[in-house]
């Protein structure tokens, strides 16, 4: 105790001094047909890098040299008018950066707890991808769609504790592990010119498998996410407008063959664009957010706006009606590999605004 107040060890301690230095070499090479059908790019960089770490608590010094080559190739094709093809390849290495190399321990968040009193952190990460796509202006149809697969390789294996009143802390120890990722992803949009609508539609599926010390025990951990988007935005008539647009996805993870709980959430938003004359505005909005986390996880939210313009003297006159269905609460629910989260938040109750802009 110094003053009455109590005086931490080295454990909640950083005085940490980071150096980094590197030399590099770049060039690039770059091929491109005749009939403009091919493109080929392939970078070569080498770099020699330098890091050195230390802290005024400890006694240990960390830092090391790399020589590093990062090769990156990528090829496109076009295959016809409409229809274009691309590849690539790459080799990359990420080294440690200062925000997770200290010794003591750090306070993220009132949840998280977390060191990394470890060598640096080095990854190998080599990255495959693959697309094909359609664009077509005359009929205003656009189409995609891609495959990637990575590959890291790790130094670093990270350790959560997680305490009984959901707190984690997060510590860095050395041991090889490694990364498989692979991501699909498709998407598209179509304009109808006869219903002066444009129609999007994107999804996206993700699959991941990596090591994970949890309770100091050493699991697979397995994740896999969906994720679906659409739209729809329509010129239904000259005085009124009017758009939608949709969020579903889900979540699921577990260790080895067992599988958690699969988590899956959605918003809608949907509103409405009144032009009733030139100098005035209406425009009603409706969102609908849910999960299936939380027995309370659906809300509800209206909001109401109308905008009067004067010429003169030039004024816009504005009057909303915010939360009209008065809900007092949202509620947002998450989870991760490991723990589930849910926060709540107090809302506003249904208010009415007016503002008046001007011109001098």
């Amino acid at each position: 105790m110094e003053n009455g107040e109590e005086v931490l060890d080295a454990d909640f301690k950083n005085r940490t001094k980071f150096v980094e230095s590197s030399v590099y070499f770049k060039n690039a090479f770059r091929f491109e047909s005749k009939d403009e059908t091919w493109n080929l790019n392939l970078s070569t960089p080498l770099q020699f890098k330098s890091y050195q770490l230390e802290d005024q608590n400890f006694e240990e010094k960390r830092g090391f040299d790399r020589l590093v080559f990062e090769p990156r190739f990528s090829v496109n094709k076009k295959v016809s008018a409409f229809w274009d093809a691309n590849a690539s390849a790459e080799l990359n290495y990420d080294f440690g950066e200062l925000q997770q190399l200290y010794y003591g321990f750090l306070l993220n968040n009132y949840r998280n707890l977390n060191r990394y009193n470890a060598p640096i952190s080095e990854e190998t990460r080599q990255y495959y991808s693959g697309g094909l796509a359609y664009r077509n202006p005359l009929k205003q149809l656009f189409i995609n769609a891609s495959y990637s697969y990575s590959y890291s390789k790790n130094n670093l294996l990270y350790s959560s504790n997680i305490g009984e009143n959901g707190t984690t802390i997060l510590e860095a120890l050395a041991r090889d592990n490694s990364v498989d990722n692979h991501s699909f992803r498709a998407g598209g949009s179509k304009y109808f010119r006869k219903l002066k609508t444009t129609l999007k539609l994107n999804a996206s599926y993700n699959l991941s498998k990596r090591q994970q010390l949890l309770n100091n025990m050493l699991a697979e951990v397995n994740t896999r996410s969906f994720n679906l988007q659409g739209s729809v935005d329509a010129e239904i008539s000259s005085w009124l407008i009017t758009n939608y647009s949709g969020n579903y996805s889900t979540y699921t993870s577990g260790f080895g063959e067992s599988d958690f709980q699969q988590i899956e959430s959605h918003q809608h938003t949907l509103d409405l664009y009144f032009y009733p004359k030139d100098n005035q505005y209406l425009s009603v909005g409706g969102e609908y957010y849910g999960n299936s986390l939380s027995d309370n996880g659906d809300n509800y939210f209206v909001n109401l706006s109308y905008q009067f313009t004067f010429e003169k003297p030039k004024m816009d006159l504005n009057i909303s009606w915010r939360n009209i269905l008065n809900t007092d609460e949202f509620i947002n629910a998450y989870n991760n590999e490991y723990y589930y989260v849910q926060s709540s938040y107090r809302l506003r109750p249904s208010q009415v605004l007016a503002t008046l802009k001007f011109t001098l």
